[in-house]
């Protein structure tokens, strides 16, 4: 007994032991209210009935109905995919009848190994999660939450979400709430508010924190907002402006709704007479167990089920746009990547004063590091992986210097086949030069990198859809694989395809989502003012409580704003990463940067280059020797070293190792120069 004390006790005071139970309890939590949410909306449905309110019960069922459909067929992608058509099928209707029990299930069996062996026995796949080595904790923590959780994000999307919201509504329009529908209200809140941080990811934890908080609050908006057009449209309301605008705000949402499942409808319907192309063209290698089936069947019926949770998406998101679409906080790179970028932005956020000279640092390494992408890779090439560190940090140390040793000048590769129109018809633009990046203005540099992030998305766009899409390569003619003479059969689809794509084109889904989208968001606090105003009346105490709630979650948005704006504008203003091969983003990046940045200040001697004579301009690149810290112009003293090895000034060796290039002579940059003006 003492021997199982002393375990225990061992386990407490141990870290991830804490955490550990700490994740399970959490899970455990889940999955009790996950039943306990499903009985209450059972029980609430009930009440409906016994109520009369067919309305609100067809509306519960039919909800019921499509979470149903939709866990047993999460079921067969998750545990079925890799059997045959019929043997889905079964799985399907033997998993419909308890598919409320998915999301407990999926739950369990990303927890433990005790279902792998049953699982495995009745023909099935269990799942596996893979980690990346060097991937943030928090990522790592949110990739096996989201791996275990991913059943009950759905039922927020197809059941939690539109069940509450259903019931707020009869509670308003009924004037009255049972004990049973304020149970499944609170537990569907519950259920919702502990999966929204499970898409709130970022590097920077006051944003994590922000994005958190901004889902929680779009849940809060999209309650009180329910509860408003449920008190207008229902409920006798003596304020005609506040019901005018909530039958225009439910009328725009509509009309948004459908304008979504008919262009959602056109995708489907493009996807299919694509891959359908593809299926009948013996030259490619695209095969389907049955095209009735694996095409026309499962994608109408996957779109069929989609249109409940974009729906709920569509109410729901608004503030939630901000790290999803102006932010973009939510970067797999950064989560991947971790050493590199933590430690780039902890360079980068040091020293606030000096931020702007930090910016430009590492804005020149890595625009080095981008041009000179080939020799690292040549440089790594067949090397160990412990060793890839060591290398990278050895190749940044010569990194634009003008004599490189002869170690570290890249090896000659065989060439690259080029690439074929097929394949990169529409290339990216090329990354800015390292000296367009130094002397930029940091909004000149923002801009120019939004502009060329753009480009580049384009670009990559049209290259996909070249690559993947039969329907474009038959159009522009660029496809080898094309026949020469298309069938009837083949024209048919190519017509229904391209009507398909005429059809979304021509819905007006953009200004529609423009109009929705902020009106939404104030939509609680206008219904709000105009109550006040309006004279004294008997109204519910539901729509404003849920409005204030919305409202407190706004305060500690406002007060994390300002750190998560400061975050993402030095972030906009770093130059784009991704030409660079995985092995560059080490930990040896930020120290070579720092390093520069010890150089660059610590320059000796005068302003002026010793070898032509001019003054070293804050704009300009020098070379400095790291034994004495003196700076030349990199040109001059490129020149001067092909003659004489040893430093223009002071005569001391100047070996090709002990060379730094810095984007500027930081200690003799004026005050008022421009990298230190424009914010």
């Amino acid at each position: 007994m003492a021997r199982l004390q002393i375990k225990w006790s061992r386990r407490a005071r141990d870290p991830k032991a804490r955490a550990r139970l700490a994740e399970l309890t959490f899970d455990l939590l889940t999955a009790a209210i996950s039943l306990a949410d499903i009985a209450a909306d059972v029980a609430v449905a009930l009440e409906f009935a016994h109520a009369g309110r067919t309305a609100f019960l067809a509306a519960s069922l039919a909800i019921f109905a499509i979470a149903q459909a939709s866990y047993a067929f999460m079921f067969v992608l998750t545990f079925a995919a890799h059997l045959s058509n019929l043997q889905q099928s079964v799985v399907f209707a033997a998993a419909l009848p308890f598919s409320q029990l998915v999301p407990v299930f999926t739950l369990l069996e990303a927890q433990t190994t005790l279902f792998a062996g049953g699982l495995r026995r009745v023909g099935l796949r269990p799942t596996q999660l893979r980690h990346a080595g060097n991937a943030d904790s928090l990522w790592t923590l949110l990739n096996r939450k989201l791996h275990a959780h991913a059943g009950f994000l759905l039922e927020a999307l197809v059941e939690a979400i539109p069940q509450c919201a259903l019931q707020i509504a009869a509670v308003v329009s009924a004037r009255e709430m049972s004990a049973v529908a304020l149970a499944s209200i609170l537990l569907s809140l519950c259920v919702i508010g502990s999966k929204g941080w499970l898409a709130a990811y970022s590097i920077h934890r006051p944003t994590f924190v922000f994005n958190s908080i901004a889902i929680a609050a779009d849940v809060a908006c999209l309650f009180s907002s329910a509860a408003w057009v449920s008190h207008h449209m229902w409920a006798s309301s003596e304020t005609a402006a506040a019901a005018w605008v909530a039958r225009a705000y439910l009328g725009l949402f509509a009309a948004t709704v459908v304008v979504g499942v008919a262009g959602g409808l056109a995708a489907t319907v493009y996807s299919i007479a694509d891959d359908h192309l593809k299926a009948r063209d013996p030259k490619q290698d695209v095969e389907f167990d049955s095209i009735c089936f694996n095409l026309y069947l499962i994608r109408l019926f996957t779109w069929a089920l989609s249109v409940l949770p974009c729906a709920t998406l569509l109410a729901t998101l608004r503030l939630a746009l901000l790290p999803l679409l102006v932010f973009h906080s939510l970067s797999s790179e950064h989560a991947l990547h971790h050493p590199f970028f933590d430690g780039l932005f902890a360079f980068l956020l040091a020293d606030p004063p000096n931020r702007a000279h930090r910016l430009k640092i590492a804005n020149s390494l890595l625009s080095l590091a981008a041009a000179a992408a080939p020799s690292l890779e040549a440089k790594l090439r067949g090397a160990p992986t412990p060793q890839l560190p060591r290398l990278v940090g050895e190749w940044l140390s010569h990194l634009g210097t003008p004599l490189p040793p002869a170690d570290a000048r890249p090896v000659a590769s065989p060439p690259l086949p080029s690439p074929t129109p097929l394949l990169l018809p529409f290339p990216s633009p090329p990354p800015p030069a390292e000296r367009e990046v130094v002397l930029m203005r940091r909004g000149t540099l923002r801009r120019t990198l939004a502009a060329r992030a753009f480009s580049r998305r384009v670009a990559w766009v049209r290259s996909q859809l070249l690559l993947r899409s039969e329907v474009f390569r038959r159009l522009l003619r660029a496809s080898p694989l094309a026949p020469a003479a298309a069938a009837a059969a083949d024209r048919l689809l190519l017509a229904v395809a391209l009507a398909a794509l005429a059809l979304a084109s021509l819905l007006a889904a953009l200004p529609l989502l423009l109009l929705l989208v902020p009106l939404g968001a104030t939509f609680p606090f206008i219904q709000l003012g105009l109550s006040l105003a309006s004279p004294p009346s008997d109204e519910p105490l539901l729509p404003y409580t849920l409005t204030f709630v919305y409202m407190a979650m706004l305060v500690p948005m406002a007060l994390l704003l300002p750190a998560v704006r400061q975050f993402h504008a030095l972030r906009s203003e770093l130059v784009c990463t991704r030409e660079l091969p995985d092995a560059f983003f080490c930990a040896a990046v930020p120290l070579e940067m720092q390093r520069r940045l010890a150089v660059a200040m610590g320059i000796g001697f005068n302003t002026e280059c010793s070898v032509c004579c001019e003054r070293i301009e804050a704009r300009d690149a020098a070379t400095v020797l790291r034994r004495c810290s003196h700076a030349f112009h990199t040109d001059c003293l490129a020149q001067w070293l092909r003659e004489n090895p040893t430093c223009p000034n002071c005569r001391q060796p100047a070996p090709p190792h002990e060379l730094t290039m810095v984007p500027f002579p930081l200690a003799l940059a004026p005050e008022d120069d421009s990298i230190a003006g424009e914010s």
